[in-house]
């Protein structure tokens, strides 16, 4: 039956905490961490990791039109790839099969 409490809840349903006597989770508020202070390094990591990757997010964001312009998805699509092989059907090289319109 124990097993079946503490499998069956969900986080939500713990109220309070004590472990050896001290009082570690009250109202669903942690008492043992300090949140402004972990909320702080947090978002200084942040920062740092983003101005740290700043000129690969960069290179990243110069490569979404051309890479878009290759994924399968944009492919099928009539102003994707699919258009412009289907438009290039009769120029195929012998021994190549054409592309098939979908």
């Amino acid at each position: 039956m124990l097993l079946q409490l503490v499998n069956g809840e969900s986080a939500a349903a713990v109220a309070s905490v004590m472990i050896g006597g001290r009082l570690i989770l009250d109202g669903g508020r942690v008492l043992t961490v300090d949140e402004a202070r972990v909320r702080g390094a947090a978002e200084k990591a942040i920062a740092r990791l983003l101005e740290a990757n700043a000129a690969s997010l960069a290179f990243a964001r110069s490569l979404e039109n051309a890479v878009g312009d290759f994924s399968i998805a944009r492919g099928r699509e009539v102003h994707g790839l699919g258009a412009c092989c289907r438009q290039r059907t009769a120029s195929v090289p012998r021994g190549h099969a054409p592309v098939e319109s979908p």
